[in-house]
């Protein structure tokens, strides 16, 4: 029976382990203004953006690091002695606080890649009454370790019948590589005689309203977009906004890519600024981040078993996440936020923005549903009886969205990775006393499904015995094409040595097909 077979090295990333943690930061924010002896008479808004954040594998874990930029916009009270009349100013404080935090992964080990996601989930805040501002900021903090295997496994067996031979079929992402970098964008901004001089910066936003990517020979080309809005305090004491535009293009060197694979990438904003370069002019700075992973989808059919006591396997576990599928919607999201009747008429909205708040999702045969809220924030000027001249208001709404992915092959129980972005918020005024909102939003699911396979890596068909004038203690073992000395020692589990010396075998690593080898009954099973 002459028996041969063919294999088949692909390298997949392994998932090893997964942990969703929830964790609160606080901290106290000097707000300015009061040393100067005026009085807080808002908070605007608080907006907070993780950045630098550092994770790596300790003992047991991964320990998280990272900074929380955090942005208040209030107003201050103030009294003119002149005509003794209440002015409200629009005030920005900025401040960081430091995190830390161990994620207990027991399974994580040095050397493995390590996926990490935080989102803001909730910002409170409190005035104490030495007008400083008690923060308290919960974060959702999402981590995979997985680590990347080169499978070897037999996909072909020639010389037996199809009931010997046990196959399933795998789908796998094969690993091409992954790599991150980050960039700065930039752009400067000409102002025109509708904008006087800046005074002050109070608050910056930016998204990431559009991302491509393309694999080309050995590189990943990544174009975007995006979209900053600016709102400063100018030399008149008025509050005004710039929106701006700004493309960008990046390439990332990675060795293995080919034109048509697939590209799992990522682009954040970790950083916004404004620089003043001469009376009329501004540059907005901005520091992007872009993590790309390339694979390309790969169904390979594995031998698991041989039904065939003539031939000896020898097999593998393998435990790996198998692609189900992926699935990716846009959404619109309109809704109307009506002013409290504590608040004063909308004269004009200054800026506009929202970002996700709570978020969960359901595996349902056939399909995804995604669930979660929004957080809109609009920025308007209003005429009121309070004080003299415009005054700033922040106003507030939260309303929930749902929508459904369709992945027609994932079930009940599997488990599924999932991203919300807003790409864009914009707004219109019904009336002055009604916002209409708008928001786009881009939601990403991936379902997956840990398996557990045992993959036959090399088969050899066993010799039956020989009729040779040795003491029936030994087996004589004929030597097969394939074969190895430490091949042999391990599928009658003897020990390596042993085997080197009853046999008087100068080198070891020299067989030949037809070489008998003798195997002493009463060693065998001596490794377990």
């Amino acid at each position: 029976m002459a028996i041969k077979f063919h294999e088949e090295q692909v390298k997949a990333e392994v998932v090893v382990a997964r942990e969703l943690v929830k964790d609160v930061v606080s901290g106290d924010i000097e707000l300015r203004g009061h040393d100067n002896g005026l009085q807080v008479n808002e908070i605007l808004d608080v907006k907070t953006q993780v950045r630098d954040v550092k994770a790596v594998i300790a003992d047991g874990g991964v320990e998280i690091n990272g900074v929380l930029h955090i942005n208040v916009v209030y107003n201050v009270e103030d009294m003119s002695e002149e005509d003794n009349a209440n002015y409200v100013d629009t005030y920005h404080q900025a401040a960081r606080i430091e995190f830390e935090n161990f994620i207990d992964i027991p399974e994580a080990e040095a050397g493995m890649h390590i996926l990490l996601n935080i989102r803001v989930a909730d910002i409170t805040y409190d005035v104490l009454e030495t007008d400083a501002l008690e923060v308290a900021i919960t974060l959702i903090k999402y981590c995979a370790v997985s680590d990347i295997q080169d499978i070897r496994c037999v996909t072909q067996v020639h010389g037996l019948s199809r009931e010997e031979i046990v196959e399933e079929q795998l789908r796998l992402e094969e690993w091409i590589g992954d790599e991150s970098i980050r960039a700065a964008v930039a752009k400067e901004v000409e102002l025109n005689d509708h904008f006087p001089l800046v005074e002050e910066v109070l608050a910056v936003v930016g998204e990431v309203v559009k991302a491509e990517y393309k694999t080309m020979e050995n590189a990943v080309i990544c174009d975007g977009i995006m979209e900053v809005s600016v709102l400063y305090r100018g030399e008149d004491s008025g509050l005004y906004v710039i929106d701006e535009r700004i493309e960008f293009n990046h390439a990332l060197d990675l060795y293995g890519v080919e034109p048509g694979m697939t590209v799992a990438a990522n682009y954040k904003l970790n950083e916004l600024d404004v620089q003043s370069l001469s009376e009329n002019r501004i540059r907005i700075l901005g520091q992007v981040e872009c993590y790309v992973k390339v694979t390309r989808p790969h169904r390979i059919t594995v031998v698991t078993d041989i039904l065939n006591e003539r031939v000896d396997t020898e097999k593998v576990t393998v435990m790996m996440e198998e692609v189900v599928g992926r699935g990716r919607v846009k959404d619109s999201i309109v809704h109307r936020v009506n002013v409290p009747p504590t608040r004063p008429d909308i004269k004009s909205i200054l800026q506009c923005y929202s970002r996700v708040k709570d978020l969960t999702s359901i595996v349902n045969d056939g399909g995804i549903v995604v669930e979660g809220s929004l957080e809109g924030t609009a920025y308007y000027l209003s005429e009121d009886d309070y004080c003299t001249g415009d005054r700033s208001v922040c106003l507030k709404d939260y309303f929930d969205f749902d929508d459904y992915i369709h992945i027609e092959e994932c079930e009940e129980g599997m488990d599924v990775y999932i991203e919300v972005d807003v790409k864009r918020t914009s707004w219109q005024i019904l009336n002055d006393r009604t916002l209409e909102m708008s928001v786009l939003l881009e939601k990403m699911a991936k379902v997956t499904e840990k398996i557990e396979v045992d993959c036959v890596t090399d088969l050899v068909e066993v010799s039956p015995i020989v009729d040779d004038p040795y003491p029936p203690s030994y087996i004589v073992y004929v030597v097969q094409r394939g074969d190895t000395l430490d091949k042999i020692a391990r599928r009658y589990k003897i020990y390596l040595d042993s085997l080197i010396e009853i046999n008087n075998l100068d080198n070891p690593d020299l067989l030949y097909i037809g070489q008998k080898v003798l195997i002493p009954r009463s060693l065998i099973g001596a490794t377990g």
